[in-house]
Formats: structure tokens, C-alpha cells, sequence
């Protein structure tokens, strides 16, 4: 009964469609380019917080990384929570803790990802960020006088600079992320060469395309070269990026058209003016 109260979904009903880039119509290789975030963060910590210098010669151990993992900022702590928010799995460093010590802890309520007392590791590109925090954990336990942080709160402080080294401008001078994507781009991306074609049919069909990422310009064109090839623009009628997601949807920020050389007939670019 229920599924016959459901309404058919056709694209053809729509006249606009719009996509993310960034794991939706630009698929990572995650093997590769997790282990390039991890190292660029490492590299971030060291060089804006004196961390110790062995954090460039860790290995990156994916075992700890997944989506939806939260860092408890006030015991250090990594955690598992279902969707009632009960731990279900925990972590200090690399030691496993059990059920019955997570239980008997005293700590804040987690109330979601804007919860000031937890870090959120909610994208993909803060995965890697799991293993970046099991090191320094560990060090922080065993030779606390080795980390600049006072406290896992700082750490915590800490880490959000090295994010914003690697992300915050277009550079491949003041941050590893960008300056290791640029070099390579082919060995973090695959080929979408079939979704470019769907998306030049769908166009063909009477339907609008667009693009809508927090993405930075000179970021997103290189990667729809990429992964389209040269002729990218005609798959799109308008692309919009650093968006700033969430923020894009109620917010009321100018925009600015920007160009970019080479051929584009139907695509023009808009980004949010203020940064």
C-alpha cells in the first residue's frame, strides 16, 4: 500500500537539474587521494605548530577512517554514534575502549554536528582527519611535552588551522592539498566521461544542467578538465561555485560573474563575491 502512494520520479519532470561536484559528479579515487589529504594535514600541523616532525613519515592507516565519526574535544576521544546518538564504538588514540569504561565517563551530550563539544568528521575530505587525530592522541598520552597543544580542545585548534592552510585560497605554495592535486590531477580523479555525455543528453532533452559547489573556481576547472576533457562547459548551462553550503540556501550573498579562457557557449560562472 505504502509503495502505491508513492509518486513516480522522472527527471523529465523538471526543467532545471542541479548536481555537487565534489563525490557526485567528480568521483575521487579515495584510496589515493585520502592518503594525499592525511599527509597534507600532517604537513599543515608541522609546519604552523611545530608538531613533531615524525607526523610526515607516519603511514596513513584508513582503518580509522570513516564518515560520521566524532572527535570528543574535551577527553580526546573518537566516537562511533547510531542515530539516537549512543556511543556505540570509542576510541582513545589507537586503544580501544570498552563498553563498560564508556559508559561510567563523564561527558557532554553530543547534540548533533553543531555541537561545540565535538568535531564532526562529516565529509570526505575530513576522513583522513581520523588517523591525523589517533597519532597525535597517542603522542599527546605518551609524550605530552612533544605537543604544542595544552589540551585536546587545542588540538582540536590546532587542526582546524591546518584545514584552513590547505583550503582556504587556490595555492600550491602555502598548503600541500592543492600543490600535490595540481601536480597529478589524473591520479586522484577517475575518468567521467559517460557522465558527461548523460549530462549533454539531458541538455539535448530540453532540461537545464547546472553545478552548485563550495568548491574554488580555479579548483573546479581543473578538475572538469579533468574528468571531461577541454570541451567541459558545454555539459553545464550555468555553474555556481564556493557556494558555501549550507549557508548558500538562506543567505543572500552577492554574486560575481568570473571568466575562464577557452571555448564555452553555453555556461557562465558565478561565485559568492564576499570570501
Amino acid at each position: 500500500e505504502r509503495q502505491e502512494q508513492r509518486e513516480t520520479f522522472s527527471l523529465a519532470d523538471y526543467d532545471w537539474i542541479g548536481f555537487d561536484l565534489d563525490h557526485t559528479i567528480v568521483r575521487y579515487n579515495i584510496k589515493t587521494s585520502d592518503e594525499m589529504i592525511f599527509k597534507a594535514y600532517c604537513a599543515g600541523i608541522v609546519q604552523l605548530h611545530n608538531y613533531p616532525a615524525e607526523l610526515l613519515l607516519e603511514e596513513y592507516n584508513p582503518a580509522f577512517c570513516a564518515k560520521g565519526l566524532v572527535y570528543d574535544k574535551e577527553r580526546g576521544d573518537l566516537l562511533k554514534f547510531d542515530e539516537n546518538y549512543e556511543i556505540v564504538q570509542a576510541y582513545h588514540g589507537s586503544r580501544k575502549i570498552n563498553e563498560e569504561d564508556w559508559k561510567a565517563e563523564e561527558r557532554a551530550p553530543f547534540q548533533g554536528i553543531t555541537d561545540h563539544n565535538y568535531y564532526c568528521l562529516t565529509t570526505y575530505f575530513e576522513r583522513p582527519l581520523a588517523a591525523m587525530l589517533v597519532k597525535i592522541v597517542d603522542m599527546f598520552e605518551t609524550e605530552p611535552e612533544r605537543i604544542p597543544a595544552k589540551s585536546y580542545r587545542e588540538i582540536t585548534d590546532h587542526i582546524y588551522s591546518s584545514l584552513y592552510l590547505n583550503y582556504a585560497k587556490f595555492s600550491t605554495v602555502d598548503g600541500d592539498y592543492f600543490r600535490h592535486f595540481c601536480s597529478e590531477p589524473g591520479k586522484f580523479l577517475f575518468d567521467r566521461t559517460e557522465i558527461k555525455e548523460w549530462l549533454e543528453r539531458l541538455r539535448k532533452s530540453g532540461i537545464k544542467v547546472f553545478a552548485l559547489s563550495n568548491s574554488l573556481a580555479e579548483y573546479a576547472e581543473l578538475m572538469l578538465e579533468t574528468i571531461f576533457g577541454s570541451e567541459w562547459r558545454s555539459s553545464f548551462d550555468l555553474v555556481l561555485l564556493h557556494a558555501k553550503k549550507p549557508a548558500f540556501f538562506t543567505g543572500n550573498q552577492a554574486f560575481q560573474e568570473i571568466e575562464f579562457t577557452g571555448k564555452g557557449d553555453h555556461s557562465f560562472f558565478v561565485v559568492n563575491e564576499t570570501v
